[in-house]
């Protein structure tokens, strides 16, 4: 394990240069996890390691992992300029993403899924992760336009579920809905003009649609949704935050429909 104390050091500027632009498409195949708890999901998820980074004096936080074949050791001064957390993490790590599974295969194996339309903070989109990992679903697609899911505040609000629930950008989304067809899965979108959420029979097969903070579904996209619903809201709140919208639209599936969602059912 080597001691790294410059931050010219092309590792340091690596981690560094991801801070600075997380959404650039040349850092889309990496995360970087900060802090002990979610390095040691994501080497227990078998994320491939690129780099690891240790606090001077916490190098031995993974002494018992056979997974970890490249870390270094920095001391404080440094480990402040590669982690975007307040308090500096005993280790940072920085890993390769999984490739990425095909979304016909995905669609072909499962019955609930989420489409997300430019949704822009990553909290909310680490958060829509979150619930949809809680709830089982079977994957979770993007449109261009997304927070990149390697920012790191998604990450983080994501709380180590981004590594359990498979996540696709789709670039063309005519030929999305080609295969969506096929697979007989029916577009619903969130909209707060829409019926009401607890009175209308979900289909077997769905894909919720939820847009942009506030810009809301883009007409390309919302379209091709026959079905538009909405959360009854009997209190003096305007709307909802999209997290807690998408949150509430998948409970609602799980409840009345537990066992067209998840594979543990």
């Amino acid at each position: 394990m080597k001691f790294i104390s410059s931050s010219n050091n092309p590792e340091i500027k690596l981690v560094s240069n991801f801070l600075s632009n997380p959404g650039s498409t040349k850092f889309k195949n990496f995360f970087f996890l900060e802090g002990e708890k979610l390095v040691r999901e994501a080497i227990n998820s078998g994320l491939k390691l690129k780099s690891l980074f240790f606090l001077e004096g916490k190098e031995n936080l993974f002494d018992n992992s056979a997974q970890i074949n490249h870390s270094v050791i920095v001391p404080l001064k440094i480990m402040k300029k590669i982690t975007s957390l307040a308090s500096p993490p005993p280790v940072v790590g920085l890993f390769l993403n999984r490739p990425e599974v095909s979304f016909k295969k995905l669609l072909s194996n499962g019955s609930t899924f989420i489409f997300l339309d430019r949704i822009q903070d990553p909290g909310n989109l680490g958060t829509i992760i979150r619930s949809a990992d809680g709830f089982g679903i079977d994957g979770i697609f993007t449109s261009t336009g997304c927070c990149s899911i390697s920012n790191p505040k998604l990450v983080r609000s994501a709380m180590g579920s981004i590594f359990h629930t498979p996540i696709l950008e789709i670039e063309d989304f005519d030929e999305f809905k080609n295969t969506l067809d096929q697979h007989q899965i029916e577009l619903v979108a969130s909209d707060m003009g829409g019926i009401s959420l607890y009175e209308i029979q979900l289909p077997q097969k769905v894909m919720f649609v939820f847009g942009n903070e506030g810009m809301g579904i883009s007409p390309d996209i919302d379209k091709h949704c026959k079905k538009k619903l909405g959360i009854p809201m009997p209190g003096l709140a305007e709307s909802f935050n999209v997290s807690i919208a998408a949150s509430i639209f998948l409970y609602e599936r799980r409840r009345n429909f537990p066992k067209a969602i998840g594979k543990n059912c």
